[in-house]
């Protein structure tokens, strides 16, 4: 995210060697930036905008 919190990995395996293609570099970075804003539709959907508190959806899913 921007402020540089890594959050998981992604784990690409073969059985053999490979290089990236410039498509491929492409394609991860797309993946990313689709991971991102995912991430941000889901806390700007349980936060408050005006105080940055969970709202009513965000407090039932902490709370389980």
């Amino acid at each position: 995210m921007a402020d540089g919190i890594q959050i998981g990995t992604l784990c690409v395996i073969d059985t053999v060697p490979r290089y990236l293609t410039p498509g491929d570099i492409q394609l991860l970075h797309d993946l990313g930036t689709i991971t991102v804003q995912e991430l941000r539709s889901v806390a700007a959907a349980i936060t408050d905008d005006l105080t940055g508190l969970l709202n009513r959806r965000g407090f039932h899913a902490v709370a389980g």
